[in-house]
């Protein structure tokens, strides 16, 4: 009895535990900041390969304490990598739970850049 009790115990928190990840795309340059392609300059000496950002909302009871954002994503990856523009970027969205308590994100990974304008 309490083998078969311990075995459903195990298979209802088995099929109560969840997770995905979904990768949106990828990216040859994305920015969220107004970036000018005109006369532009990129920094290559001030690069910061693989940064990685993301933005999380906890979920408790099933229930979303809000709702990620991929810009805000992206804004962390830039800060990280004190830049303004991203180069070979990958975006995901990932979200798992566990009985009551879970997360969702969304993740911008790539290389970020310095770009300015240049001056006539």
């Amino acid at each position: 009895m309490k083998k078969s009790l311990k075995l459903f115990l195990v298979i209802i928190f088995l099929f109560s535990t969840t997770s995905c990840v979904y990768r949106i795309g990828d990216f040859n340059a994305i920015s969220d900041k107004n970036v000018t392609l005109e006369n532009l300059k990129i920094d290559y000496k001030k690069t910061v390969n693989k940064v990685e950002g993301e933005d999380c909302k906890p979920i408790i009871f099933f229930i979303p304490t809000g709702i990620p954002s991929l810009e805000e994503a992206l804004d962390d990856a830039m800060n990280k990598g004190n830049g303004n523009l991203m180069l070979d970027t990958a975006l995901y969205y990932s979200s798992w739970s566990v009985l009551i308590f879970g997360n969702s994100c969304f993740t911008c990974k790539g290389t970020v850049y310095n770009a300015r304008e240049i001056k006539k």
